[in-house]
């Protein structure tokens, strides 16, 4: 009675057990290209459960894999595609704004158990922000051991690895003293 007008969301992540890839207006063309580099042709090859939004933007839906660790980020995968994670909220489908406008069901019966889980370089995208990415990419040695390891384990090889490096850089000094 207090918020008449208030929309309801769900928390993303460990909470309701999704993530959800937020495609804003101006950002069909980035998501476009993500879609290619993921290697699939249209939204519903890459989750049957989405939604548009009133704004004209989508949201993407996806099972939360228990053990890893993606974040709710805006526009660091790519620009007007934000991520609604661990920490996170999304608004759902059947909310209507004032101005009539909806959040209704894409290419689903509107159940977020058709989620699928999300394809493991898109988790990597979720997981790590840009500048993690860029170290890991530059890093030979913690890119290998990225590939062949279980997404559980991927903030815990990057931990590792910083803490080698600090050792390593601590030790050197002491070295070169």
């Amino acid at each position: 009675q207090r918020h008449p007008h208030a929309l309801v969301s769900i928390p993303t992540g460990h909470a309701s057990g999704v993530v959800v890839l937020d495609i804003d207006r101006g950002g069909e063309t980035a998501f476009k290209e993500m879609l290619a580099k993921l290697q699939f042709e249209t939204i519903d090859d890459l989750s049957p459960c989405w939604a548009r939004t009133p704004g004209a933007g989508l949201h993407v839906y996806f099972q939360f894999e228990p053990g890893t660790s993606p974040r709710t980020r805006s526009s660091d995968i790519a620009a007007r595609i934000d991520t609604r994670a661990l920490g996170g909220s999304i608004i759902i489908p059947g909310n209507v704004r004032q101005n009539g406008r909806a959040y209704e069901w894409g290419n689903t019966s509107g159940s977020l158990h058709e989620a699928p889980t999300m394809p493991r370089r898109l988790l990597y995208l979720m997981t790590f922000n840009a500048r993690e990415r860029d170290l890991i990419a530059s890093t030979p040695t913690l890119l290998s051991q990225m590939k062949d390891a279980p997404a559980t384990e991927w903030h815990d090889l990057l931990q590792q690895w910083r803490c080698h490096e600090a050792w390593f850089f601590i030790f050197k000094r002491r070295e070169d003293r």
